[in-house]
């Protein structure tokens, strides 16, 4: 079972640098920004998650791909604008499964018991969602944009230097823990900085 930090690092690193540019920006915004920018993320969110479903749609419909595809963004980003706290809590709960199923690969789960960290992740986070939909915001584009901003920084730095891109992908691919070290890393900082920009609006009243 593919897991999501392994799909992007992949991605990205097959890309041009202006492309590695440009998913460490989104990443930087998602991060550092998520709760400010709630409604825009909300909405690419929903179209993205849209767009997952709508690829598994059989290819013997009479419809080509492409048009399924922006049919589904188009009502993904109408979801996200008009269900707000309902997406919210669909996009926590497919973040945080797609963090257990990342557990499940580095800890060596097959079948369907890698499924068990995806499904108890993702059920906690759609709680905790609708219980305090703010600070869930904050959490899920956090951990969003840390992926993004050590996928974005590592296609990069490889675009350029070869060795890092390739010493980068040995860890990806050998499950190493510095890897989800980062990840952990980055999040807690970008936290912090929703977090204590968070709080500072509340007390200015912005």
């Amino acid at each position: 079972m593919t897991d999501i930090p392994r799909l992007v690092f992949g991605w990205v690193g097959t890309q041009s640098p202006l492309t590695a540019a440009a998913v460490l920006g989104a990443g930087l915004l998602s991060g550092f920004y998520g709760f400010r920018m709630a409604r825009l993320l909300i909405a690419a969110g929903t179209a993205v998650l849209a767009c997952v479903a709508a690829s598994w749609l059989p290819d013997s419909l009479a419809v080509p791909r492409e048009a399924v595809l922006v049919i589904a963004a188009v009502g993904g980003v109408a979801i996200g604008a008009s269900f707000r706290r309902a997406s919210v809590v669909l996009l926590s709960a497919a973040t945080f499964a797609a963090v257990g199923l990342y557990i499940s690969a580095l800890t060596g789960l097959r079948g369907w018991p890698a499924l068990i960290p995806a499904a108890l992740f993702g059920s906690a986070a759609a709680v905790l969602a609708m219980v305090s939909t703010g600070p869930m915001t904050m959490l899920y584009t956090t951990v969003q944009g840390a992926l993004l901003i050590v996928g974005g920084a590592a296609g990069l730095a490889g675009a350029y230097l070869k060795p890092v891109a390739e010493t980068f992908q040995k860890w990806v691919n050998s499950g190493s823990l510095i890897v989800p070290i980062l990840l952990v890393m980055v999040t807690v900082m970008a936290y912090s900085v929703q977090a204590t920009k968070r709080q500072g609006d509340l007390v200015t009243g912005r």
